[in-house]
């Protein structure tokens, strides 16, 4: 099954409501390959007896394919005869048959955001993947923006089924139920007729511009409604501007740590950011962290991510050009 959402927004909601309590121990994200006992004795699901043991042999042959992927190397193995057209051929036979194994031990989810910035491999890869697993329970989770001139990313997988989320515009009765649910607690007409004004019913732009407004305190709490503050107050016009200015309140250590990251991509690890400023920067991420600005993935406490990718794209063109390249030198 293949879910598209179009324009990211609450799609970590759906993240958590298919699996409110992960486990680790059996996360499709697991760095090791299944153990050889616990895929002959997985109890059958949707794979008949011939398909599961033709996935345990082509899972043992392309071991060293799957181990290539993560810098672990062995000599005189597959991986190591394989020509360059050899590699790319059966790399994508072994992610193919390594999520297929994976299926089979117990439910697969794979999120894949931002797929409007899928390379060429990847849709290749995507389009082999999704050939093989109608019959497997796979849940293949796709973010994605529309382009430029309104079009769809181009993958269109085949044999599998299909549903598709669209995110457009919110209708005023939606931003304020969207407003309200922020907030948790009513918001008076004069902040919705606001809302509505500024926001063209974006919805990034609605939960941005909310939160600005509470930063900085330009709204108030009074009897479980929310309104605005009688004095005059400046109104961000665009999206780009309430993030930039998000990035701007911070200090000056922590903005030179988000430039950084930023340089990194749209996830980082910590320890790459510390030896490319050639310092220790937990505290100023964690600090960055408060600001909703990125996010810890998972229960990981190195590897962090942009709360959004525009607040990336933001820090990054922000730096000059001699600076950028002096960050991406030390990666």
């Amino acid at each position: 099954v293949i879910v598209y959402v179009y324009k990211r927004q609450k799609y970590q909601e759906l993240i958590t409501a298919l699996n409110p309590h992960p486990d680790p121990s059996t996360s499709s994200g697991q760095a090791s390959l299944p153990e050889e006992k616990r895929v002959r004795s997985s109890p059958p699901l949707e794979a008949g007896a011939g398909a599961r043991e033709n996935i345990f042999k082509e899972l043992i042959r392309t071991k060293s394919v799957i181990g290539a992927q993560i810098g672990l190397f062995r000599t005189d193995s597959l991986w190591e005869h394989l020509d360059a057209k050899g590699k790319y051929e059966n790399t994508l036979v072994a992610l193919n048959t390594f999520f297929l194994a994976q299926s089979l031990l117990t439910p697969v989810v794979i999120e894949l955001e931002d797929g409007h910035w899928l390379d060429r491999d990847s849709v290749a890869f995507l389009r082999t993947f999704t050939r093989n697993i109608a019959e497997y329970p796979i849940l293949l989770l796709i973010t994605s923006r529309y382009h430029d001139d309104g079009t769809k990313p181009p993958f269109t997988p085949e044999g599998v089924r299909q549903y598709q989320i669209e995110l457009n515009y919110l209708s005023p009765d939606n931003i304020r139920r969207f407003a309200e649910g922020e907030l948790n607690d009513r918001i008076s007409h004069e902040f919705h007729q606001l809302l509505l004004e500024k926001t063209n019913g974006h919805p990034l732009f609605v939960q941005q511009l909310i939160r600005y407004f509470v930063e900085k305190r330009v709204v108030f709490l009074k009897e479980h409604t929310w309104y605005l503050m009688s004095d005059p107050f400046e109104t961000p016009t665009s999206i780009h501007e309430i993030l930039a200015a998000r990035i701007d309140r911070l200090a000056d250590q922590a903005i030179e740590v988000v430039k950084a990251a930023a340089v990194v991509g749209r996830t980082f690890d910590v320890r790459l950011v510390s030896a490319m400023l050639k310092k220790d920067v937990m505290t100023e991420v964690k600090l960055v962290e408060q600001y909703q600005i990125w996010e810890a993935i998972a229960e990981s406490q190195e590897r962090f991510q942009f709360t959004h990718a525009l607040l990336r794209d933001i820090a990054y063109e922000v730096q000059l050009s001699g600076r950028r390249k002096q960050l991406h030198a030390a990666v």
